[in-house]
């Protein structure tokens, strides 16, 4: 059963805002209600009851299962599409010996996913190898690939997170005899590959209850499938059955580092995932944890997502993805250490390389000086590396609130990554500047195009009057959907604690933020990289609060404030306190008086 299966959206929510148009407040109104309806059944507060309701989880059952997911909760992996024929083929590759070979990404989710199904491929026995490809390569699977790979052997091809819009590589892996099984989250194509099955949940005609799982997620399905196959025709008489649970961590990983939406039973395998990679099996996880000075007992979905899935991408970025794929699949200690110190290394050249184009960006912005009313950015230059400008195409994006396309030029041609801003169209922005350009694709959010080296100036002319016809104020406008107005008094380490349940936390399902307002300020000091922690003026106690990166923020100095914050449980010193972690705030103005949640 789905975990959010039967949530309502009916229950829309009441908001008002305030606030200025860089960074506006939308404000949930209470329902106490509905409030009611969760409060006694579930012995929760009416804060956590109303983030519930925010949520759109407004049955006490419902609730209950979001507050406390299992893995019996997952979805029926036969009921994706193709799932029957893939198992039953792969029954076959392993009992006849056959040569697998697993064509996995460059990415964090492709290199995790490739991890997996080597895995467990070998726990059954199975004769399997992996193929990771260059960047340069191109994304998903090359003709030239399956040239290579049956001419190495390969007598079965399965894909991880690509495959699905690959007609040309399967229509060669046709030709030369070699049966290809896709598992894929891509949105596929108008017609299907030539494959022996295409295990997509976004397929048109699938019935699977969620469409939201990463390639890794669609790995872990393949082989729960397979599992289940292999032991009702007692393949594991004469071999151990593989637990799956130690898999987890990889789905957890790859999930939060692909930003899938942390719903339904995305949300349940990071939970247990993350559970799991506290202790993890594998040795190239536990050394790059160690490599990054990650401390296993206090993982969040910022440590998947920002410490290792980084280091695991940097790999694809700056070098080759095999060496990611290769410390996830060691089980030699010295190895393991290797390898993660290497990725370490690359993630840090990584780092200064988008620090340096980013630095350049504002450069170039400050000398233009049009920033201020132009619609969109558009910015090329040989030195910047296409493997590196999609993520600061997306910080450029955040911080001048305008769709941005950075592209790398290579010889004649340039290789560009778009990122939009609130709900910007991208993609019809783009192909509606066609003319200037060799090919696109992408989505409403994130796109890649190919553009001749003395086209781009055409396109970014062109791109800017797209942009300037549908940019809107509100795509400009940065927001934060608030939970809840609350008071001092509701606010307590057992709330915290309470409200942590509802993660992990991430896209779709972002952490509870309330508002406290007028907040009298008693002590104030700037700590660490620019953090402005606070000391406010709380009932019955003072409240302790941190602002990270705020230290020059225009209310900084403000003697009274209105803050929206997540109340987090926080360990200082053997001892567990509450701390309010601020994400925004303004100097505090009288306003009329708006309900609170207590």
């Amino acid at each position: 059963m789905a975990i959010e299966a039967g949530m309502t959206q009916s229950h829309c929510l009441r908001t008002f805002t305030y606030g200025t148009i860089m960074a506006r407040w939308q404000v949930a109104q209470s329902d106490p209600e509905l409030q009611d309806r969760l409060v006694g059944p579930l012995g929760i507060s009416p804060i956590t009851a109303q983030v519930l309701i925010n949520r759109g989880i407004v049955d006490p059952d419902l609730a209950d299962r979001f507050l406390h997911p299992t893995l019996h909760q997952l979805h029926d992996p036969f009921l994706l599409p193709d799932m029957e024929q893939a198992v039953t083929r792969l029954m076959t590759a392993i009992a006849q010996r056959e040569a697998i070979v697993i064509c996995g990404d460059y990415d964090t989710d492709g290199v995790c996913g490739a991890a997996l199904l080597w895995r467990f491929f070998r726990m059954v026995g199975a004769q399997v190898g992996v193929d990771i490809p260059h960047r340069s390569d191109g994304y998903g699977l090359q003709v030239e690939t399956v040239r290579r790979l049956h001419a190495g052997g390969a007598q079965l091809l399965v894909t991880i997170d690509n495959g699905s819009t690959a007609r040309d590589a399967l229509a060669e892996a046709a030709r030369l005899g070699v049966p290809v099984l896709v598992t894929d989250h891509h949105e596929p194509g108008a017609s299907l590959p030539p494959a022996v099955a295409v295990i997509n949940p976004k397929r048109a005609e699938s019935r699977y209850p969620f469409r939201g799982l990463c390639g890794t997620g669609v790995a872990f399905k393949l082989i729960m499938a397979l599992r289940q196959r292999l032991r009702a025709c007692g393949w594991f008489e004469s071999c151990t059955e593989p637990n799956l649970r130690p898999l987890l961590d990889l789905v957890a990983v790859a999930t939060v580092a692909d930003v899938v939406p942390l719903i339904d039973e995305n949300r349940l395998l990071v939970a247990v995932g993350m559970r799991q990679l506290a202790q993890s099996a594998w040795a190239g996880l536990r050394a790059l944890m160690e490599v990054a000075q990650i401390d296993p007992t206090r993982l969040s979905t910022y440590t998947l997502g920002f410490q290792i899935g980084p280091r695991l991408n940097a790999a694809g970025r700056m070098a080759h993805a095999q060496t990611a794929a290769e410390l996830l699949m060691t089980d030699d200690a010295a190895t393991a250490v290797r390898l993660a110190q290497e990725v370490h290394t690359l993630n840090t050249e990584r780092q200064a390389t988008e620090q340096a184009i980013r630095t350049a960006v504002d450069v170039r912005l400050q000398q233009r000086g049009d920033v201020s009313v132009r619609s969109s950015i558009v910015m090329a230059d040989p030195a910047w590396p296409s493997g590196v400008i999609g993520i600061v195409a997306g910080r450029i994006a955040e911080q001048y609130r305008l769709p941005t396309i950075l592209i790398g030029i290579e010889g004649e041609w340039g290789r560009g990554s778009a990122r939009s801003v609130g709900n910007f169209p991208l993609l019809e922005a783009i192909a509606a500047c066609a003319q200037h350009l060799e090919r696109y694709g992408g989505h409403r959010a994130a796109a890649g195009v190919t553009v001749r080296a003395e086209w781009v100036d055409a396109f970014a002319g062109r791109f800017e009057e797209e942009a300037t016809m549908r940019l809107t104020a509100a795509d400009r406008e940065k927001q934060l959907s608030v939970d809840a107005l609350v008071v001092p008094e509701s606010l307590s380490l057992a709330l915290a604690q309470e409200l942590a349940q509802l993660g992990p936390f991430g896209l779709g399902n972002p952490e509870p933020l309330l508002l406290l307002q007028q907040q009298v300020v008693i002590r104030r000091r700037i700590v660490g990289r620019n953090h402005l922690q606070l000391h406010l003026q709380g009932n019955p106690q003072p409240l302790q609060a941190i602002a990270f990166s705020h230290g020059e923020h225009p209310a900084a100095a403000a003697e009274c404030l209105d803050l929206v914050f997540t109340p987090t449980p926080n360990t200082w010193n053997g001892s567990v306190q509450l701390q309010l972690q601020v994400r925004d705030l303004r100097a505090a103005e009288r306003r009329e008086k708006i309900d609170t949640v207590r």
